[in-house]
């Protein structure tokens, strides 16, 4: 059995946004540990913590997403046995389609910051390289759920 391109999709985008929620937690919490946190006074560090909290809101509901896929998907109907979408809308399927449109827009925050950080320069060149290849992960991880047909609504 080999694992599709949808899959690598999905996993390099749980992977990537996994490993920078992990990575601005620790940078955070350093941060309340000393007690000095980075001072709001210029637009290029309203940037940065904006594309920062845009990035991670994405990541926790595209973490969840993809656990409520994977919950309705292998989720079986004790009586008989069989999958339980064979008859009907399986369970958490519902939480799947409300995260749908905020990740949507979440997902468009991010191409506009990723262009507005390359523009201003608020990053070293790492991290907005760094930031643009969590935005392509985002968008990867948009399309695979426009293929499966996540933003149609439930009947």
């Amino acid at each position: 059995e080999s694992i599709s391109v949808i899959n690598i999709f999905l996993i390099l985008g749980l992977i990537f946004f996994t490993n920078a929620l992990t990575f601005w937690g620790i940078a955070g919490l350093k941060d309340l540990w000393k007690r000095t946190p980075s001072p709001l006074h210029s637009l290029n560090s309203l940037f940065s913590r904006l594309a920062h909290w845009v990035a991670a809101l994405f990541g926790l509901l595209s973490i969840l997403a993809v656990a409520c896929l994977q919950i309705g998907l292998t989720s079986v109907d004790p009586s008989l046995g069989v999958p339980a979408f064979t008859f009907g809308t399986p369970p958490l399927f519902h939480i799947l389609h409300v995260t749908m449109l905020p990740l949507f827009v979440l997902g468009l925050l991010m191409l506009t910051f990723s262009i507005v950080i390359w523009i201003r320069r608020v990053w070293r060149t790492g991290w907005r390289i760094y930031y643009n290849l969590l935005t392509v992960s985002a968008a990867l991880m948009l399309w695979v759920f426009w293929f499966w047909k996540l933003y149609v609504p439930l009947p």
